[in-house]
């Protein structure tokens, strides 16, 4: 396994913290009715338990409120959420107890320390600490857990924390067991998500377990990015590992992310300039020594064997970087812009162009372009210095890295916020990650117009989707969209189906047992019809209509029913999606561009759904369970 001195997470906006905080992990606000008063029986367990009244403001319980578990996983990964109400320089250090039922083991607490007994009932204690109790999915809150229980089975199971003077209200949930089984991996698309170092190390048979769920790429996450002047033995080791599994590897890397590249005492010139005299984060234009060594370090990395150098630039602008850069060196690249690009525009200063944006919408328009192509520039220089770093230290655990770019779809916000010119980009960087996050309010249906915005406006050049498997259970509508069963099969195959290359899941550390197999099911399919995903051409032949009893065909419920369509001169792909919170059933019409016979068939089961004779035009489906149905039409001789 790979070594690591210390385990460290990288949250999502780019900060290195310690295991035991994760600030893009929010402590609920809402909880579910699965926290519930503990049986007296816990007195068994709990050695201080007549000792010391119960405390209700800490509770612990699994995220989502169950703990799934596959027997075909060595280790399924579980996390337990924390709510309580105390900050870090109050909250005590103490123990972390799990009561599991007969049939689940646990394999390991993330490199913590634990004790596991029986119990009377045939299941088992787990005994973890010492544990700080602070932070909403603290250390001592990771687990993996094996299980011989069959698919299908449900029981339960109990957690609580004791410290010095105090103890938690036990804490019932869930533990239901998912089917996992394993899949083929996909051989040009690629299926990937982002793993953090403390989960590849103690995940039991990581490599084998990985592909085995059908995934083909990892993303990693972690410091060694910082480190690059020479070759990376854990990088180095992982990569190694997993291309033997058949898996590619990708690291991250920022230009935003503060001190690891900007130093303690920054470069003041490298630092943007905002309309007010302040300086924060990097000037679009700066090509200095600061620029070069990080560009150094990370063309370095090519040293490590890593498929993929994924720039995380979603972060470049945030935090009111809309009105950034107006020193004088972005001021006389604007002028320069200007000429080339809009000719017919008259010069105005970038600080009149920003104070009056509202009242300047062409001028406030062509600067975000501006800032946007300096974002390019320095993307092609990172270019280059890769190739470069290729050549003079060789890669020999894998292909030659590419480019990769954390992005934000091609919208407003990425063009102004971020800095980035999607189509610009998408023809430069080899792997164009929108990201696309459930966890902000997006609906299903806004992330599939997202996805096919960004598809339509690059073209479908080199664009895989960043999806997420960690909502914020504090959003309003609904909360939960990424752990629905169904919804992330429906954001996979929205991507495919719009042209994308394949996806890649944020954060593999923050998902649980039951999206890891859903997402195998998922692989699967994409293994078996990639040729018609990659060679198909996307078609209007099939389109969804109103629910019944719903009224006429402006009603809104309409507008969450679709069906996307890829055919080949052989077969063909149709995706019908449902992503209404109350699904009835809706009618499937097609057009007269094949009138012939049809036979439909469930690309999940092989079984046959429909059969329209010739000149049927319709067909009445209610995706009562799920959200989404795959379909497969196989083309007799005088098919289409």
């Amino acid at each position: 396994m790979p070594r690591f001195a210390a385990a460290m997470r990288v949250s999502r906006d780019g900060a290195s913290e310690p295991t035991s905080v994760s600030r893009c992990m929010r402590v609920p606000t809402r909880r579910r009715a699965a926290f519930t008063l503990a049986s007296l029986l816990f007195v068994a367990f709990s050695p201080t338990w007549a000792e010391v009244a119960p405390n209700a403001d800490l509770k612990i319980a699994p995220r989502w409120g169950c703990a799934w578990v596959a027997p075909q996983i060595t280790g399924s990964w579980i996390m337990f959420r924390y709510k309580h109400n105390w900050t870090k320089e109050n909250a005590p250090t103490g123990k972390v107890f799990i009561e599991l039922p007969a049939g689940v083991k646990c394999v390991s607490a993330i490199g913590l320390p634990f004790q596991e007994t029986a119990t009377p009932s045939g299941g088992s204690l787990v005994t973890v600490s010492p544990v700080e109790l602070y932070g909403p999915d603290l250390k001592g809150g990771l687990f993996y857990l094996s299980t011989t229980l069959a698919p299908g089975m449900a029981t339960t199971g109990k957690a609580w924390a004791e410290w010095d003077g105090g103890k938690s209200v036990p804490t019932e949930f869930d533990v239901k067991v998912t089917d996992a089984r394993p899949v083929k991996q996909p051989k040009r698309l690629w299926t990937g998500a982002a793993m953090w170092p403390y989960m590849i190390a103690n995940w039991p048979d990581y490599y084998k377990q990985y592909a085995s769920l059908g995934f083909n790429h990892q993303n990693l996450w972690h410091g060694a990015i910082w480190s690059t002047d020479k070759v990376n033995a854990d990088v180095v080791d992982i990569v190694t590992q997993a291309r033997k599994a058949g898996i590619s590897t990708s690291i991250d890397s920022s230009t935003a992310w503060g001190p690891e590249i900007w130093g303690k005492t920054p470069n003041q010139d490298a630092l943007a300039m905002f309309t007010d005299g302040q300086r924060a984060g990097p000037c679009p234009s700066y090509r200095g020594p600061t620029f070069d060594d990080w560009q150094a370090k990370l063309a370095r990395i090519a040293a490590s064997g890593v498929s993929f150098i994924l720039s995380d630039e979603e972060t470049y602008g945030n935090g009111g970087f809309t009105g950034a850069c107006v020193c004088s060196r972005c001021e006389a690249r604007w002028r320069e812009w200007l000429k080339a690009n809009r000719p017919g525009m008259a010069y105005v200063s970038p600080k009149e162009v920003i104070a009056k944006n509202a009242d300047m919408p062409e001028e406030y328009r062509a600067w975000l372009w501006f800032r946007a192509s300096l974002t390019t520039e320095r993307y092609k220089t990172l270019k280059q210095a890769m190739a470069r770093a290729t050549r003079e230290f060789g890669v020999k655990s894998s292909p030659a890295p590419m480019l990769g770019w954390w992005a934000g779809a091609a919208e407003d916000y990425t063009l102004a916020v971020c800095m980035q010119d999607g189509r610009a980009l998408s023809g430069l960087i080899d792997a164009v990650v929108p990201q696309l996050y459930f966890r902000y309010n997006m609906p299903p249906v806004v992330l599939r117009e997202a996805i096919r915005r960004h598809a339509w406006a690059t073209q479908g050049k080199a664009m895989w989707a960043g999806l997420d498997g960690d909502d914020d259970i504090t959003s309003g509508r609904g909360g939960d969209f990424a752990n629905t069963p169904g919804l992330l099969t429906a954001a996979v195959l929205e991507t495919l189906m719009a042209g994308g290359k394949g996806y890649c899941m944020w954060a593999g550390a923050y998902m649980d047992t039951r999206q890891w197999a859903e997402l195998s099911v998922v692989n699967g399919v994409i293994a078996k019809y990639e040729g018609t995903f990659l060679d198909g051409k996307e078609t209007d032949l099939f389109r969804a209509f109103p629910p019944e009893g719903k009224g006429d065909y402006f009603h809104p419920y309409s507008k969450e029913v679709f069906v996307s369509t890829r055919e080949t001169k052989s077969d063909a792909l149709i995706l019908i999606t449902d992503y209404r919170a109350e699904r009835t059933p809706f009618w499937v019409e097609r057009s007269t561009a094949y009138a012939g016979p049809i036979n439909l068939t469930d690309a999940f089961t092989g079984k046959a759904l429909v059969k329209l004779a010739a000149n049927q035009w319709d067909f009445r489906l209610h995706l009562k369970d799920l959200p989404v149905k795959l379909l497969v039409w196989k083309k007799g001789p005088a098919g289409r």
